[in-house]
């Protein structure tokens, strides 16, 4: 019953909250960085503000959040679990490991997206020469496997037929097909594309992810994920 009660609030409301956080966003940025610093239990953050008592007023005024026994909580679960999905991945990693399960976690959104996306591109605009049209672009391993399983075999979602690099390669080659979908250059998506695979790279073969490398993959893969969601063919 409260399952069915909390999954129906985040159907109804799902707008509601958004927009409640947009307006802390937008006017109130003391009080959204103390109600996301709640959310991921940054209790030393969210009390260095509270000293403030308008702040949390503002927040209590909202019905966001109240004050019990031990402490402030969120008065709607929802949204503490709405903040926690949307600040997933800009929380503090420290290290190697937590850096190689995020990438992995990512990498394994995204492949199977841009897959969805080449296969249905490639067939609106090339129809039956779409096998032809990716065989022209790649090589080695890869095309032998685009050859002997087709061009929709290899490009199923969960298939490991082409890499990131081949599927980076595809759309690159075929730039005029996507640039329409994208709000970002052939350049920037390159870019953004190397430095991902150059994570992936070393995750798969040293197991070794320094941090310089795994903030400049955040951004990557943030961009690129927000690229395939206004696309369709990455869901919110």
């Amino acid at each position: 019953m409260y399952d069915k009660a909390k999954l129906d609030f985040e159907v109804n409301y799902a707008n509601y909250t958004e927009m409640i956080l947009d307006v802390l966003i937008r006017d109130f940025p003391d009080e959204y960085v103390m109600l996301n610093s709640l959310a991921n239990d940054d209790i030393d953050l969210f009390n260095s503000f509270a000293q403030d008592t308008s702040l949390t007023s503002h927040l209590i005024g909202y019905g966001l959040i109240a004050k019990g026994r031990d402490g402030y909580f969120f008065r709607i679960e929802s949204v503490r679990d709405h903040l926690r999905k949307k600040s997933k991945y800009v929380r503090l990693v420290k290290t190697n490991e937590e850096r190689m399960v995020e990438v992995a976690a990512r990498r394994a959104t995204i492949e199977p997206a841009i897959r969805r996306l080449i296969l249905a591109m490639f067939t609106a605009s090339f129809g039956k020469k779409a096998q032809q049209e990716a065989i022209s672009i790649l090589s080695g391993q890869s095309l032998k496997r685009v050859t002997d399983r087709g061009f929709s075999g290899a490009l199923q979602p969960n298939s490991i037929d082409l890499n990131l690099s081949d599927l980076a390669k595809m759309i690159i080659a075929k730039w005029s097909v996507f640039e329409n979908l994208f709000s970002i250059t052939k350049n920037e998506f390159e870019f953004y594309l190397e430095a991902i695979r150059v994570v992936r790279t070393n995750e798969a073969h040293s197991g070794q992810i320094t941090n310089d490398q795994f903030v400049q993959a955040r951004i990557a893969f943030s961009k690129i994920e927000d690229e395939l969601r206004s696309t369709g063919f990455l869901s919110a």
